[in-house]
């Protein structure tokens, strides 16, 4: 089943779901297989309001609230350059938005 997400509008269980979903993606062993999800959507002009509202996710979500979150010391550093990769993956010249 799909769903529309409005990230705008995301209740608390929708947020634990996907915050989970790309915890998992981000954290990923191999670093090809993580960077393959991003750059998937990347190229894609029809997914610029995705792809925007996911780099929001990302700053929002995962990095600002890395610090007092349950992902553990050793693997914050991995999460704060993956999502720095993902970011400048997802930033295309169509969609710059500051963070």
């Amino acid at each position: 089943m799909l769903k529309v997400i409005e990230f705008a509008e995301i209740d608390k269980i929708t947020l634990r779901v996907v915050r989970q979903i790309m915890l998992g993606i981000l954290l990923l062993e191999d670093e090809n297989k993580c960077l393959q999800v991003f750059n998937r959507i990347a190229p894609s002009f029809k997914l610029k309001g995705f792809k925007g509202s996911l780099r929001l996710f990302l700053h929002h979500f995962l990095l600002k609230g890395s610090h007092k979150s349950s992902v553990p010391e050793e693997q914050l550093q991995l999460l704060q350059q993956r999502i720095r990769m993902a970011d400048r993956m997802l930033d295309t010249s169509d969609s710059r938005v500051q963070f």
